[in-house]
């Protein structure tokens, strides 16, 4: 019977870097994953807001965000207009495959 024996030794910093590899990698997929689903459940009347949905991702912090000016009145509403949140749903789709990717 032959038996092979494989040990990897790695120093911390090469652990880290394969962590922060990984991790930035999985956030890159997640926000863009809210993004995605941002944009299908924006309100639309002209498609700006939608168009101006935008992620990005610097180091360990991804952020996904709208840049039309109006997007956070759309998502929490005004006195005079009925939120229409898509923000929030898209985080909570996200959150739900985040729950079923990490354990």
């Amino acid at each position: 019977m032959l038996v092979a024996k494989v040990v990897t030794v790695m120093n911390t910093a090469e652990v880290m870097g394969k962590t922060d590899a990984a991790a930035h990698l999985w956030l890159l997929n997640v926000t863009a994953e809210i993004e995605g689903t941002a944009k299908e459940l924006s309100p639309v009347l002209t498609g700006h807001n939608k168009r101006s949905i935008t992620r990005d991702v610097k180091g360990l912090v991804g952020r996904v965000y709208s840049t039309s000016g109006y997007g956070g009145y759309l998502e929490t509403g005004t006195k005079r207009m009925a939120a229409q949140p898509y923000f929030y749903p898209a985080y909570q789709l996200a959150l739900g495959n985040i729950q079923i990717k990490v354990v």
